[in-house]
């Protein structure tokens, strides 16, 4: 009998940033991911977060929002989605590029694996 912490999908919300003054909320869209993460540890789930959406572990939040289960992951992303570079962070900065503020969460269920009785 494996337990597992799992989520089956995770909510991505983002906002356009801008290095002057913040997020604009006027521009926040969401939208709902298809992907399932799943772990038998914090420690796993916590690596496979990081890895998909292409943070660091010092930006998970654990309960985020004093909500059991949630872990939001957070990082700044480029027009194409994908963690902004060394170089586009420049060009950012410089007001050359649009950076988004982008905030993943996951709500983590806790799993018991059994087999089904089947019967014929």
């Amino acid at each position: 009998m494996a337990t597992l912490f799992e989520a089956n999908h995770c909510l991505k919300l983002i906002e356009e940033d801008r290095w002057e003054t913040g997020c604009l909320f006027e521009t926040a869209r969401s939208w709902v991911i298809s992907h399932t993460i799943a772990g038998a540890s914090l420690e796993e789930v916590k690596r496979q977060i990081t890895e998909f959406v292409g943070c660091n572990e010092s930006d998970l939040e654990i309960n985020a929002c004093e909500e059991p289960g949630r872990i939001d992951a957070q990082v700044l992303e480029n027009g194409e989605g994908l963690p902004m570079s060394p170089t586009d962070l420049l060009h950012w900065k410089s007001g050359h590029a649009t950076a988004y503020q982008a905030t993943y969460s996951f709500y983590f269920e806790q799993v018991t694996r059994v087999p089904a009785p089947l019967f014929h």
